[in-house]
């Protein structure tokens, strides 16, 4: 992500805005992927692990369990990006992993999600749909 998306994004942030950060750097390369690590630390003080590819691990198809803004199940699609915050911050869960945050940011509230959710979007997810939507009027 560039210095100027990053840059509106904390603007936004401050100015208390809802953000809602969906990443797809479990596909990146090994070297860009610590460039995004580093970026996530430093300017949203999110801490998060290397992708995991849970389709490789997966006896059946692997779902996101989502405590926030309420109980829902969303299909994953591809790999994950676990986060490592404190309990009372994490909103999503593959199995026992932790792949979604909900924290303050300035005034704002930055919803990062581990788990890409656009894949489940263009599948038509009605459970996919529905947790967007809940997020958006929380």
């Amino acid at each position: 992500m560039d210095r100027g998306t990053t840059s509106l994004l904390l603007d936004l942030l401050r100015a208390g805005w809802k953000v809602v950060f969906e990443s797809g750097a479990g596909f990146l390369s090994r070297e860009d992927f610590a460039l995004h690590q580093n970026m996530l630390f430093d300017n949203f003080g999110l801490i998060v692990d290397s992708p995991i590819d849970l389709w490789s691990e997966a006896a059946s198809l692997p779902y996101v369990s989502y405590s926030w803004p309420r109980d829902a199940m969303v299909r994953d699609f591809s790999r994950v990006v676990p986060v490592l915050a404190p309990e009372g911050e994490i909103i999503g869960r593959a199995g026992c992993l932790p792949v979604a945050s909900r924290r303050l940011v300035g005034r704002g509230v930055l919803v990062f999600v581990g788990s890409p959710m656009g894949p489940a979007m263009l599948a038509g997810d009605p459970q996919g749909r529905e947790w967007l939507r809940l997020v958006r009027s929380a």
